[in-house]
């Protein structure tokens, strides 16, 4: 892995703190070779990423986080109600949204808080980018820029990419749109 040749060395203390904390939580934690495994999913702590990175077997997260929002983001990613679902990545990744930005990952843990708690959808703004802010510890404010930062980059790239599936077809999605109508086509299983 790419990222792992790069990494500096994370403190063992850093993995054992977290361990530490996780179990309080009644989860079976195992730290080895600067790895924290808790449950099944297998965390890294790298300097090499900004925000959560989801891997195929590692989940990265970004060593300049502090131990309770790296905890958090731990927390968030075992729970069985959390998973960023291949249906909401591929959605994402099929309208243009390019995975090198924040706007990417942020709009993927939307899309999956929404799923999980649908009345997030209400209010948008007050509700899930807070929920999302909190979980990569940023302001809420910061969480809709880069979203929408992303959906304008993938806009100006390929309008029709993007376009087609709203209904209107004609303009730019707003990213109240997005989340919304990928969050009811999952939970109404509908193909994305």
């Amino acid at each position: 892995m790419i990222l792992l040749e790069k990494e500096k060395s994370i403190p063992q203390a850093t993995y054992v703190a977290l361990a530490s904390a996780l179990k309080t939580h009644g989860y079976h934690v195992v730290v080895s070779d600067n790895r924290l495994k808790v449950e099944n999913c297998c965390f890294v702590i790298t300097d090499c990423v900004n925000c959560i990175v989801f891997s195929e077997d590692i989940i990265f997260l970004p060593a300049s986080e502090s131990q309770d929002t790296l905890k958090g983001m731990i927390l968030m990613s075992v729970s069985p109600n959390f998973s960023p679902d291949s249906k909401i990545v591929n959605f994402v990744r099929e309208i243009g949204i390019r995975t090198n930005l924040k706007g990417y990952h942020f709009l993927i843990t939307a899309i999956t808080l929404a799923v999980q708690n649908p009345k997030l959808l209400e209010n948008i703004t007050s509700a899930l980018y807070p929920a999302v802010a909190k979980i990569y510890n940023v302001d809420p404010r910061c969480v809709e820029r880069n979203i929408r930062n992303a959906i304008n980059y993938a806009y100006q790239n390929d309008p029709a990419r993007i376009c087609k599936f709203f209904h209107n077809g004609l303009s730019k999605p707003y990213p109240s749109e997005i989340i919304s109508f990928a969050a009811d086509s999952i939970l109404k299983h509908i193909p994305l």
